[in-house]
């Protein structure tokens, strides 16, 4: 059960099939892109909590890890350690 209130669009309900095309944490990091970008975090804002959205998106917390560390290298989040990851990235 899902500690945190999470919104998604119609095409991120869906849990990700690990054996898909592409890795389940590339398509994790697409998805939470999209949300960014449509304001659906605001700027300094915290994501969900890792099991949170382990849970949403049907993967495990080490794939929303490394889907938070390719957020990061592409400027939309910050992950502090032992605080939580918050978007970095503002809307123009």
């Amino acid at each position: 059960m899902l500690s945190t209130v999470i919104t998604m669009e119609d095409e991120d309900t869906a849990p990700i099939d690990p054996r898909g095309y592409d890795n389940a944490y590339e398509v994790v990091a697409a998805r939470l892109e999209r949300r960014i970008m449509a304001g659906e975090f605001a700027y300094h804002a915290p994501l969900p909590s890792e099991p949170a959205l382990a849970d949403w998106y049907g993967v495990s917390r080490t794939t929303i890890r490394s889907a938070a560390r390719l957020l990061a290298e592409r400027g939309f989040v910050e992950v502090r350690r032992g605080k939580g990851t918050f978007v970095t990235w503002r809307q123009p």
